[in-house]
């Protein structure tokens, strides 16, 4: 797994008419685009929400293709903060789907404040609160997964979730785009730190797919990041 310093100063990115609230994926992606070839990654989903921007995809980093989550954010035009997760991509998956791929386009964007609280509840309720036996019905039976150790199902999801050495102790911000919720939550496995990156697609009010990235330390957003997204409504 990558280790990821809990923030990156983006000074050297020229200003543009970055992506604010209501924002189109289009837009962010060109935006991306611009940051150059040190930002070396194939994006497959671009996630805006207020002053905040999430890319999932897959970065070369020295010849090792590394899937996972980039977040920027952008205070008065500029590139402001980065946190990121990425962990190696696994050629055979427990699911047999990749870490990336599924839908990708945000198709229902009026949708995103009530997917968020959806699964802002998941999060601080049924995983923080360990009420495992509840998740059933925030997911549907069908699971699509792309954690590359679990299976498909929200079975197989439930009994990873229930390891004992598994815990989720808060969530510090959440990003939701019509039907694509990231959260960013940190707790511990077997006792050692972990920061935890869940994609959820949600339709019809469940859970229908998940992506996710484990690391062992970093990609947290700074501590006045997660204070401004908890007064608007985001965050813990």
């Amino acid at each position: 797994m990558t280790k990821h310093p809990t923030t990156m100063p983006m000074r050297a990115h020229r200003p543009a008419d970055l992506p604010r609230r209501g924002s189109d994926g289009a837009e962010a992606r060109r935006l991306i685009a611009e940051l150059g070839p040190g930002f070396n990654a194939r994006t497959v989903r671009v996630l805006t929400e207020g002053d905040l921007v999430a890319v999932h995809g897959v970065h070369d980093d020295g010849g090792v293709a590394r899937a996972g989550f980039d977040v920027f954010r952008i205070d008065r035009g500029r590139l402001a903060e980065h946190w990121a997760a990425h962990q190696a991509v696994v050629a055979e998956t427990a699911s047999g789907n990749s870490q990336t791929d599924g839908p990708a386009d945000v198709t229902r964007p009026q949708q995103g404040a009530r997917n968020g609280r959806l699964v802002d509840y998941l999060i601080d309720t049924i995983l923080i609160g360990r009420k495992h036996d509840r998740l059933k019905h925030f997911f549907v039976a069908d699971l699509i997964q792309h954690d590359p150790l679990v299976g498909n199902g929200v079975k197989a999801l439930t009994a990873a979730w229930r390891t004992p050495g598994t815990c989720y102790e808060r969530r510090h911000t959440t990003i939701a785009d019509g039907e694509f919720v990231l959260t960013v939550s940190t707790g511990t496995v077997r006792h050692a730190p972990r920061v935890f990156y869940d994609l959820f697609r949600v339709d019809r009010g469940m859970v229908v797919e998940h992506w996710n990235v484990t690391t062992e330390r970093g990609g947290l957003p700074s501590p006045a990041t997660v204070a401004t997204t908890a007064a608007d409504g985001q965050g813990s």
